[in-house]
C-alpha cells in the first residue's frame, strides 16, 4: 500500500492500480484528485517472524520494489515518495548482517519519565487520581521487577503494567500502599504482570521481599 501510495497518477492509470487504492475505474473524480504521498511502514517486532523474513525483504528494502505473485507483477517506487521503514525488535534473536547493514540502529530506551502520561493516557485521568496512592506504589514495584537483581527471564514491559494496573483496579483494590491491600488480590494480580511460571516464582520472591523491607 505505502508503494502505491506513492505513484504518480500516470503510473497508476498505465498499470490499471487505483483498484488497489480503493479508486474505481469509474470514479474520475477521485483519480483527478489523487496525489502521491510518502508513508511510514511499521514492521513490528520483526525477531519474533520467521528466520528467513528479514532476507526475504532484502530486495523490497535495497531495489525499492515489490512483487505480487497473484497479479503477476511488480512494483516500483518512485524515487520521489520512497516509504520510510521502520523495524522494532526485541532483540530475542539476532538479525542477519545482510540485513543489518541496510538499517540505521537506533536504542529506545524504556520510558520511565513518561511513564505517568502513557498511564492517563490509556487509563484515564480520572481513574489515576483516583488511585495515586495505589499506582504510584504499583509502579515502584514493578521497576523493582525490571531490574537486573530480579532475575525475569522476560521483564514485563510497558503494556503489562497498563494490564497489572487496570487487573487491581478491576479487583478492586484500594487507594492504599500494596502491602495494605487483600493478599489474595495483589497475587492473583500477578498473572497479568508476568506470563511464565519461573518468572512467577521469581516475582512472588520479590513480592515476599518487597513486603519484608516495606
Amino acid at each position: 500500500m505505502a508503494i502505491l501510495q506513492g505513484q504518480d497518477k500516470q503510473s497508476l492509470e498505465k498499470q490499471n492500480l487505483f483498484p488497489l487504492l480503493g479508486i474505481t475505474d469509474e470514479d474520475e473524480e477521485a483519480k483527478a484528485q489523487y496525489q502521491p504521498q510518502r508513508s511510514i511502514v511499521l514492521v513490528d517486532e520483526i525477531d519474533k517472524a520467521p528466520r528467513d523474513f528479514p532476507n526475504d525483504i532484502l530486495n523490497e528494502v535495497e531495489e525499492l520494489y515489490f512483487h505480487i505473485p497473484e497479479l503477476e507483477r511488480s512494483i516500483q517506487v518512485n524515487p520521489d515518495y520512497k516509504p520510510i521503514l521502520v523495524l522494532t525488535s526485541n532483540s530475542e534473536k539476532h538479525l542477519p548482517p545482510a540485513f543489518l547493514r541496510r538499517c540505521v540502529y537506533f536504542d529506545t530506551q524504556f520510558p520511565d519519565d513518561r511513564m505517568e502520561q502513557i498511564i492517563r493516557k490509556h487509563l484515564g485521568a480520572q481513574l489515576v487520581d483516583e488511585k495515586q496512592t495505589l499506582f504510584s506504589d504499583a509502579r515502584i514495584f514493578f521497576m523493582k521487577l525490571r531490574a537486573r537483581e530480579a532475575g525475569l527471564d522476560k521483564k514485563p514491559g510497558t503494556a503489562e503494567l497498563l494490564d497489572w494496573l487496570w487487573v487491581l483496579h478491576r479487583m478492586e483494590a484500594t487507594d492504599e500502599l500494596l502491602k495494605a491491600q487483600d493478599s489474595d488480590i495483589i497475587e492473583s494480580s500477578f498473572s497479568s504482570l508476568v506470563k511464565n511460571q519461573k518468572d512467577q516464582e521469581r516475582l512472588l520472591r520479590q513480592w515476599n521481599a518487597y513486603l519484608q523491607k516495606s
